[in-house]
């Protein structure tokens, strides 16, 4: 059950390519696109009013993932959350995978065992995603991805930079210095104060 702490930037992008990236840094060869069918699951709110959101996410090999995102903070651009993340299946023909017992753990210390009996999708939302490393003087340091969102009828496209987890709180802290001073000149680039299911969420009200 691996558990990471999550620095990333998010903006809205106006553009399908990559962006300038600033002096030293580089784009690493280009992952194969993906298609990303996520699902949000909450009772009542109360998990997204406590800053909480689990995800289970499908992709086109049929692997599902349960991502349960906690302690979030955002600094304009920059996001942090904690992420515990269980997968549960591969596209075997079996039954529809239920809830991991680890996140139903974490879940029912924090809110008890009755929300967890609650939890029903809220969200759903898909997504192409290119991805490519980030290197910064021969140093891969960052992964970045610019996803094509679709959801509720309505259309988005995401900038993401994810810092490498192994990297420490102070080298991550200059590194999205230099990003942002760069990124955020661009006029196709604009800072996202929120997470994909909260913007599916409005759009759709």
């Amino acid at each position: 059950m691996p558990t990471s702490n999550e620095r990333e930037l998010k903006y809205l992008y106006g553009a399908l390519l990559p962006p300038k990236l600033p002096a030293g840094w580089s784009l690493g060869p280009e992952a194969a696109p993906i298609t990303l069918e996520d699902t949000y699951l909450d009772a009542d709110g109360q998990l997204a009013a406590a800053g909480w959101a689990l995800r289970r996410r499908s992709d086109e090999s049929g692997v599902i993932v349960f991502t349960l995102k906690h302690d979030a903070t955002t600094d304009g651009a920059l996001h942090r959350r904690t992420e515990t993340e269980v997968v549960v299946s591969s596209a075997d023909g079996g039954p529809e995978p239920t809830l991991p017992s680890e996140i139903r753990a974490i879940v029912g210390t924090v809110f008890g065992t009755d929300l967890v009996a609650r939890l029903r999708p809220t969200v759903s939302l898909v997504q192409r995603r290119q991805a490519w490393g980030l290197t910064r003087q021969g140093q891969t340091v960052a992964t970045m991805s610019i996803d094509q969102v679709s959801a509720n009828g309505n259309h988005w496209t995401e900038l993401e930079i994810e810092l490498a987890a192994s990297l420490p709180d102070r080298e991550v802290e200059h590194l999205v210095a230099e990003l942002r001073d760069e990124l955020e000149r661009s006029p196709q680039i604009s800072i996202s104060t929120e997470t994909k299911p909260e913007r599916a969420s409005r759009r759709s009200v």
